[in-house]
């Protein structure tokens, strides 16, 4: 990529594929100063505006984040990303009026996806109005049959009430449609160990582990299970799996 650059500098497909080989390495300062240089220098690119605003999101720099999504938006109108981002901007600093209206006006411009119902869902559960934050996800529910979305969002809303054993079944609702949804697993393992029911939790993230082989979060948990309960040499199994099939990550 370095020699492709120098080669063609005013490509900006190779300049944004370089800025991701910063993303899949974790490589954050190198990876903000690479869409900083693309966004000065390319302003048609319609990614830059949005990864810049994601990152000025995690330096809780809001006003930074808002400046940049709304360019993202300007290049792009069609760009759900970039409205998404825009809602986490509001979301991430709590302010629970703001992300409704965002999520709102996402909706309007995207009525045929699921995201928007959830974040109106989680906004008026956040403002306590929770007989419209499911009725919001009834809605979704039949509009979106096919997504998981909406059915996760319910099983979290469950588990969080309190009503765990409705969460256990709502979790495995999810399982048995969309079993690559990692929270599916890992929330139904804590609902088990909740219902004193640990040995079948554990049970259920070993069976996560072997069918979600490519998400860090199931063998960490997995891990962390036996590191919990003192059984020192399956957490020490456990963590080498993890580093045998995630040996970039730092944990």
């Amino acid at each position: 990529l370095r020699e492709g650059m120098a080669l063609y500098p005013d490509d900006r497909n190779l300049a944004e594929e370089f800025a991701d080989v910063a993303f899949w390495r974790g490589d954050t300062e190198t990876l903000k100063a690479r869409w900083e240089d693309i966004y000065a220098r390319f302003p048609n690119s319609q990614r830059a505006p949005r990864f810049l605003g994601g990152i000025a999101i995690n330096e809780r720099r809001f006003e930074d984040a808002d400046r940049y999504l709304l360019e993202a938006i300007r290049r792009a109108p069609d760009d759900i990303q970039a409205y998404s981002v825009y809602c986490d901007s509001a979301v991430f600093r709590k302010d629970w009026n703001l992300a409704l209206t965002r999520y709102e006006t996402m909706q309007d411009k995207f009525p045929e996806n699921v995201t928007p119902f959830v974040g109106i869902s989680r906004c008026y559960r956040r403002l306590e109005r929770e007989s419209e934050a499911d009725d919001v996800l009834l809605r979704a529910k039949s509009l979106f049959a096919s997504r998981h979305e909406w059915a996760v969002e319910m099983a979290a809303v469950l588990h969080g009430r309190g009503r765990t054993s409705e969460a256990l079944e709502a979790w495995k609702f999810v399982r048995s449609g969309w079993p690559l949804v990692p929270d599916a697993w890992t929330e139904g393992a804590r609902a088990l160990r909740e219902l004193d029911r640990a040995s079948e939790g554990e049970e259920l993230l070993a069976q996560a582990v072997e069918r979600l082989t490519n998400v860090p979060g199931v063998v960490m948990e997995y891990a962390r299970w036996a590191t919990v309960r003192g059984d020192h040499a399956a957490a020490v199994e456990r963590w080498e799996l993890f580093r045998e099939r995630f040996p970039d990550r730092p944990e």
